[in-house]
């Protein structure tokens, strides 16, 4: 598959849809192009893939790792689910709401297509 896009950052990568999507992501870009995130390399990624621990609600750990690998696509799946969102609030809004305002901010300014 040609495309424009050289380096895909993948965030939460553990998750239920991340674990299945990244093997098809890798498949179609190639695993050269994907870097693989998560808070831990829970299934031993770094073995297969690029993998990066990320904290995503850490902006500037974000922002050096999109400069960096000069990322420019994402794939945002990190996410709280409902039970653990129950239990921290904080966290959850952090993750679920601050971190894609925070990537939206990264688009625009490192320009993705």
């Amino acid at each position: 598959m040609k495309s424009n896009i050289s380096k895909i950052l993948f965030t939460g990568v553990n998750g239920q849809i991340g674990k299945n999507l990244l093997p098809k992501i890798a498949k179609l870009y190639g695993k050269q192009s994907v870097i693989a995130t998560d808070l831990y390399d829970q299934f031993n990624l770094a073995k297969n893939y690029n993998f990066s621990k990320l904290d995503v609600t850490n902006t500037n750990e974000l922002e050096n790792l999109v400069k960096n690998e000069k990322v420019d696509c994402i794939i945002h799946l990190a996410g709280i689910l409902s039970s653990l969102s129950e239990k921290d609030r904080g966290l959850a809004y952090r993750v679920n709401v601050e971190s894609v305002n925070n990537i939206f901010e990264l688009a625009l300014k490192y320009k993705f297509r």
